[in-house]
């Protein structure tokens, strides 16, 4: 009897196989829709920016760069030596 419920249950998965199939597509491509239903929805107020928004930003960008110039120059000779790090 054992025999008999595994191949049923055997059959039974077989004759699921094609319904899975459907299943997982429509699950990938639910997931793929709302990826995109939300990387649009994400990028909207980038479009609202205004120019006081863009001059902030690009402050900030030189207050960065400036910093980081500031901490190569101050570290260049261990940059520069061979020695460290090897």
């Amino acid at each position: 009897m054992p025999m008999r419920r595994l191949s049923l249950s055997v059959r039974h998965l077989q004759a699921a196989k094609p319904r899975l199939g459907v299943a997982v597509a429509w699950t990938m491509s639910a997931v793929v829709g709302l990826t995109l239903t939300v990387a649009v929805t994400a990028n909207f107020p980038a479009v609202s920016r205004t120019a006081d928004d863009d001059t902030q930003i690009a402050r900030s960008l030189a207050t960065m760069l400036r910093a980081g110039r500031i901490v190569i120059s101050r570290n260049q000779d261990r940059i520069n030596d061979p020695n460290v790090g090897a």
